[in-house]
């Protein structure tokens, strides 16, 4: 029987590898993969909490993005960069891309 923090380890390194291979380049990219309630759970957050920070990415704190780094197993600059080319995507989106 395999435990919630293995099941997670395995969910994290395919995570990891879709990161690195490219195929996951935004933030909310990575929620097919990992449940968000999974997610919040091994974040320390509330899931009310991580709902609101995926519709405000910019709220995300830098405690939280080293904390999904350290997860996903990647350096904190890409979580940073995901999270940057998810902003500017949903601005672009929103001021019509002048």
């Amino acid at each position: 029987m395999t435990t919630h923090k293995t099941q997670n380890r395995e969910v994290y390194a395919t995570v990891k590898v879709l990161i690195d291979a490219g195929h996951a380049t935004t933030f909310s990219s990575i929620f097919p993969t990992v449940k968000k309630t999974n997610f919040a759970k091994d974040m320390g957050m509330n899931y009310q909490t991580l709902l609101y920070r995926i519709k405000h990415l910019g709220s995300f704190t830098v405690d939280e993005i080293n904390a999904a780094a350290h997860l996903i197993g990647v350096d904190k600059r890409i979580i940073f960069g995901m999270l940057a080319t998810e902003i500017e995507s949903k601005r672009q989106k929103s001021t019509g891309s002048r």
